[in-house]
């Protein structure tokens, strides 16, 4: 055997009683903090993918829903412009204002089953952000409002109608084609169209 002094004896007896302190528990309520600690970092790992993964789902249903209803805006509002039906009523107010004609009737055929995207989304609408919500159904609304005065029977063909009744509608579908575009920008800005 080596010739160990006595003083490395010593030295190593301390170490290990030093060593043997920090081993041993200094607060009796350790192993309990430690199984609290324990349940909480489980419970969260089996939280935190969950949640993530709801985020993702309904971070791809926002953007799949915007562009959706995107596309269904800027289709009505290209059909509107392309049909010209603003320029119609604004002919028919100027018309009515200087006093060349005394009413008029105006009648568009809308198919039943307009806005598919729109009707089936409604209980999605929610995914969106605000400021996209209040402006759809703002624009839905007054689209809404516009095809019951010029359809078969509205108030722009059921009897002659007046300068009023064109102004109110002339102004309904300048509003409808600003949220429509409005719309659009906000949509655009989310995601980078």
């Amino acid at each position: 055997m080596a010739n160990i002094s006595l003083e490395a004896i010593q030295s190593s007896i301390e170490l290990i009683k030093d060593v043997k302190a920090l081993l041993v528990l200094q607060d009796p309520y350790l192993p309990v903090y430690s199984a609290i600690g324990g349940a909480i970092v489980g419970a969260m790992a089996g939280i935190v993918p969950t949640f993530i993964n709801s985020w993702i789902k309904d971070r791809s249903h926002r953007k799949a829903l915007s562009l959706q209803l995107y596309a269904e805006v800027k289709s009505t509002l290209e059909i509107a412009r392309a049909r010209q039906y603003a320029n119609g009523l604004r002919q028919t107010v100027s018309l009515l204002s200087s006093g060349q004609i005394q009413s008029h009737i105006y009648q568009i055929q809308i198919p039943d089953d307009r806005f598919p995207i729109y009707k089936n989304s409604l209980s999605n609408l929610g995914l969106l952000n605000i400021k996209l919500q209040v402006p759809i159904v703002s624009f839905y609304q007054t689209l809404e409002a516009i095809i019951q005065d010029v359809k078969p029977g509205g108030i722009l063909n059921a009897n002659p109608a007046g300068l009023i009744e064109f102004s109110e509608v002339l102004s309904l579908m300048e509003k409808a084609e600003q949220l429509g575009e409005e719309i659009l920008n906000l949509i655009s800005l989310d995601y980078r169209l």
